[in-house]
């Protein structure tokens, strides 16, 4: 959920800079910045939370599909930072855009894993009652 809510915010983000009156590179500059920040914020707190359930006794029941929408996640980081740093090339909307897109895969790999979760313990219900 905050995955989604925070790439609806960076998908207003630019538009909200541009009507500053900015220029361009400041723009995918700033709003880089603040991806960067948003995405890691929400895949730390993932990590986070998968550390102390596990910590818990709950193992993550899929830790391949965390780790790679975790991966997909870090990669969204580095280049929303390698574009607001305008390396290799100027900061523009095609880097912005593959991060943003990058998170919500990732996103769309823990909703996955949620739905996982619950149907693997129904087979392991069903194996152990019939």
């Amino acid at each position: 959920m905050s995955q989604g809510l925070g790439a609806f915010l960076m998908s207003l983000l630019p538009l909200l800079l541009d009507l500053l009156d900015l220029p361009e590179p400041v723009v995918w500059r700033a709003a880089s910045v603040a991806a960067a920040l948003i995405i890691g914020v929400t895949h730390g707190h993932t990590v986070w939370t998968s550390h102390s359930l596990t910590k818990l006794g709950h193992p993550p029941q899929a830790p391949w599909l965390l780790r790679a929408g975790l991966s997909l996640g870090a990669l969204a980081v580095a280049t929303t930072v390698c574009n607001a740093v305008g390396w290799p090339q100027a900061p523009g909307p095609f880097p912005y855009g593959l991060a943003v897109t990058l998170s919500l895969t990732g996103a769309v790999l823990g909703l996955l894993l949620s739905f996982l979760i619950p149907l693997q313990e129904l087979s392991a219900g069903g194996k152990k009652g019939g």
